[in-house]
């Protein structure tokens, strides 16, 4: 997609909006239960905070999930 050249439009950000949540429910959250030796429930309450957090808290790229930002060529 960074590559990619479109016609009308002009790719201006990449926003990593779920990192954060990726990082502490995924990896986090699933070696403490691993550890724990519990079954993974999406209501623990660590789950629920990691939906609130701030995304600039880490600045890393954990999450597949992105969103991508265009603007009209036009509107430049």
């Amino acid at each position: 997609m960074k590559k990619y050249r479109f016609k009308n439009v002009k790719l201006k950000k990449i926003e990593n909006f779920s990192s954060n949540f990726y990082f502490i429910t995924r990896i986090i959250y699933a070696a403490y239960a691993k550890l724990k030796n519990i079954k993974v429930n999406f209501t623990d309450p660590l789950n629920i905070i990691a939906s609130s957090i701030n995304k600039k808290i880490l600045s890393e790229d954990f999450s597949q999930i992105k969103l991508y930002v265009f603007i009209k060529k036009n509107e430049m």
